[in-house]
């Protein structure tokens, strides 16, 4: 059954179901993140390489947390 509060995270090989509805900001979705995919804080700090980004339908990518 299709759920538009969940989202598929994708890192390599592999996913994880995220539920939007459990996060009331940006940085509680990137923490949540960085424990799931075990980063060990790395994605907290915007200076290292790793980065969390929206990508739509048609390959458009955008920062998560920048609001067109």
């Amino acid at each position: 059954m299709f759920n538009p509060n969940l989202v598929v995270v994708l890192l390599e090989a592999a996913l994880k179901s995220v539920d939007f509805t459990k996060f009331s900001a940006y940085d509680e979705l990137i923490a949540k993140s960085d424990e799931l995919f075990e980063f060990e804080g790395k994605l907290t700090f915007p200076q290292d390489v790793w980065l969390i980004v929206y990508t739509d339908n048609e390959g458009d990518m955008m920062l998560v947390g920048n609001d067109p």
